[in-house]
């Protein structure tokens, strides 16, 4: 009875302690959640990718050619950091088919920015980049703080000069940023985002040198921005803009307010808390089961072993196994009747259904009925965390879809929106850590207690 008592105390202090360990790593989880909702106003931004591809430019059909080709990868691996300035233009020239045309103002060059043809562009090798990029590493490496180096396209050439003597062509583009701006003042946060970013001495509005100029149509649907700009910026308008579209899934409604998705997933993650509860319960009950199931046919072995009766019964097993095959043998070469093998076979089934009968005896005195009964809730344990487990990937993938249509619907909102959402979700790590820490504690040590016992 001891034996039993300290073996039934093992297996209820290692599914306790099982059980606590799954609990301390539930409380880590939730503390990386409530880490990353203290992030997640930060990263936003930068988590947001493009849907689809803006609104193409219309351009010049020459223009538009060269900025296609500006885009194409160029192996420039054989630069060096004493290879001149015209030296590096031949090469990106030369880098695509049909050959650019790049045209230096020479002049603007060397009175206003000291800069000969000769000029050491001092460039690394550059095995593999875009040709826009490099063109812009090279003007970027040979401006200074009084002559900032650029270049347009204009008439199919590229012209490079200093800031304030190149050719300045205003269009006027309109831009539908209807796919992320879902308020008007996210319209009017998208125009102050552009002008902030993209050349900002160029903007009316906030430099005395600049000219262009960005209106938003925040009533309008689909919003839209009106932007009267160069052709080069309208280019950085249009990466920029792709940069800042979210990867929203295809039928994501995007007119449904951000509250509903907010609260769907405090739903959602609710109900996937309980399953990975009622997970981590399930689990830690597993193996104390199939440890009891293990003990009791062990003693139910060894009791059959060091049985005297089922020891004799085995022995007239085994003498009955011999005098089978031999009485088979003389039935094959015709010496006795075929009765004498039926009759060998009776006293063999005899003695095989006694030694089993004997075991079954055995089991019942050592806790067969309570194998069958854990062996029954170990097949109900299995096929509940079956489910449970299925439940949970189904929860996880809906919670999964709700948090980017939450991240969608705000993207580029009102920045007290998106505080507030960022709260709410810091809120709910907390209220998850608290709720693992008290169920910690409230967790005690198992005791077993034998009554009746003398």
């Amino acid at each position: 009875m001891n034996a039993l008592v300290e073996n039934l105390r093992q297996v209820l202090t290692d599914a306790y302690n099982a059980h606590g360990k799954e609990i301390q790593n539930l409380i880590q989880f939730a503390e990386s959640r409530r880490d990353r909702a203290q992030s997640q106003l930060a990263k936003a931004m930068e988590q947001a990718k493009a849907i689809r591809p803006a609104q193409a430019i219309k351009q010049n059909p020459a223009d538009a050619a060269v900025y296609q080709q500006l885009e194409q990868i160029i192996d420039l691996s054989n630069l060096t950091s004493s290879t001149s300035f015209v030296d590096v233009i031949e090469q990106l020239e030369d880098s695509v088919d049909p050959p650019l045309q790049i045209q230096p103002n020479w002049r603007d060059l060397l009175e206003n920015a000291e800069i000969e043809p000769t000029t050491p562009a001092g460039m690394d090798p550059l095995p593999g980049i875009k040709l826009r990029k490099a063109l812009e590493i090279l003007l970027d490496g040979l401006s200074s703080d009084f002559a900032e180096l650029k270049y347009v396209v204009d008439e199919d050439v590229i012209v490079i000069a200093t800031r304030d003597r190149l050719p300045s062509k205003l269009i006027t583009r309109v831009y539908d940023i209807s796919d992320f701006a879902y308020s008007a003042g996210s319209a009017k946060e998208v125009a102050d985002a552009i002008q902030k970013t993209i050349e900002p001495e160029s903007w009316f509005d906030i430099s005395d040198m600049g000219e262009g100029t960005i209106t938003p149509y925040p009533s309008q649907q689909p919003r839209k921005l009106a932007v009267l700009q160069t052709s080069e910026i309208h280019q950085q308008i249009q990466r920029f803009l792709e940069s800042i579209r979210m990867d929203i899934p295809a039928g994501t409604p995007l007119n449904v307010p951000a509250e509903v998705h907010l609260r769907k997933q405090n739903n959602l993650l609710a109900e996937k808390q309980n399953l990975e509860m009622e997970l981590a319960r399930l689990q830690g009950r597993m193996p104390a089961i199939e440890e009891q199931i293990k003990r009791i046919k062990k003693e139910i072995d060894e009791r059959i072993q060091t049985d005297q009766v089922s020891e004799e019964l085995r022995k007239i097993l085994a003498v009955q196994e011999k005098y089978f095959e031999g009485v088979k043998r003389l039935v094959e070469n015709g010496t006795v009747p075929n009765s004498e093998l039926a009759d060998a076979e009776e006293k063999l089934a005899r003695a095989r259904i006694e030694l089993a009968r004997r075991s079954e005896q055995i089991g019942v005195s050592v806790g067969a009925n309570q194998l069958a009964t854990f062996s029954h809730e170990l097949a109900t344990l299995a096929i509940d965390m079956a489910e449970k487990k299925a439940m949970l990937e189904i929860v996880s993938n809906q919670l999964n879809q709700t948090e980017q249509q939450l991240t969608a619907s705000t993207i580029l909102d009102p920045k007290v929106s998106q505080i507030r959402l960022a709260v709410r979700a810091l809120e709910i790590a907390e209220r998850r850590i608290n709720e693992l820490n008290t169920l910690s504690l409230n967790v005690q040590p198992p005791t077993v207690s034998v009554l009746g016992a003398e």
